[in-house]
């Protein structure tokens, strides 16, 4: 059948079917961009943003405890011991404020759950520190 076709009418019979098969690789790409767009935009809307708060709480974290060992030191004097006590609250309050910027990014059952887990262990490693506190307060007194 196609060989009784004019050349005119398989040329464009070929090319139709050439432009159908860009059509369908085009939607099919087309397709696969707006899927890879809309999770960028969740990336740059919420994990990107917990991922930050989850670094600024570990470094406050991290600050405590290192003013915690700076503590321990039997030559840290005066003023350097008070400034070390005001980087507790320092830390405190950036810990505070990144876990603020967290909670509202916190979707699913399971991040609900685990962001439950994290604040309940954070808050019981925030007492022992106070009672670290109260320790060299009364050893310093």
């Amino acid at each position: 059948m196609f060989s009784q076709l004019s050349l005119k009418m398989k040329m464009l019979l070929s090319f139709s079917a050439v432009a159908a098969i860009g059509l369908v690789i085009g939607m099919v790409g087309l397709t696969g961009i707006n899927r890879i767009s809309a999770l960028a935009e969740d990336v740059v809307a919420n994990a990107l943003p917990s991922i930050q708060a989850m670094g600024i709480i570990q470094n406050a974290k991290t600050e405590v405890d290192s003013a915690e060992n700076a503590l321990l030191s039997t030559e840290l004097k005066g003023i350097d011991r008070k400034n070390t006590f005001a980087r507790f609250e320092v830390a405190k309050q950036t810990a505070d404020a990144a876990m603020k910027q967290y909670e509202p990014l916190v979707s699913g059952a399971e991040e609900t759950g685990l962001w439950r887990d994290f604040t309940s262990a954070w808050n019981a490693w925030w007492d022992g520190h106070q009672t670290y506190v109260k320790l060299v307060h009364d050893y310093d007194a």
